[in-house]
């Protein structure tokens, strides 16, 4: 249940997340249990900055993004221009599943060989 409601706050506050992606982290932290769900978790997190870094340098817009990141945090105190920023932002998309899988393994293989 952790797992899923984790994943269903990122799907409805943001638009990060599909429904599938809550549902299938929710089978894992059923099938792992709650230390293997915290683990898979993490992993699964780590595993989906991986891929974003490497989507964005293959796209070509790894410095771009990073470029605007700093400016988001240089300007959190100010909205508008924070808005700005956003708004101008070239949504790419990333499917989660291949992280939540790498995440689960890494945590399976983990468990069973540590």
């Amino acid at each position: 249940v952790f797992c899923f409601l984790i994943f269903a706050m990122f799907y409805i506050w943001g638009e990060g997340l599909g429904p599938g992606d809550v549902k299938l982290m929710g089978a894992v932290g059923a099938f792992l249990g709650w230390p293997g769900a915290i683990t898979a978790l993490a992993l699964t997190a780590i595993s989906g900055g991986f891929f974003a870094i490497l989507l964005l340098a293959i796209k070509g817009k790894l410095l771009s993004t990073i470029k605007r990141a700093v400016l988001l945090l240089v300007f959190t105190f100010s909205p508008q221009r924070r808005q700005k920023l956003w708004q101008q932002s070239e949504k790419i998309y990333l499917p989660y599943g291949p992280a939540i899988f790498l995440g689960t393994m890494l945590t399976v293989v983990g468990k069973h060989f540590g």
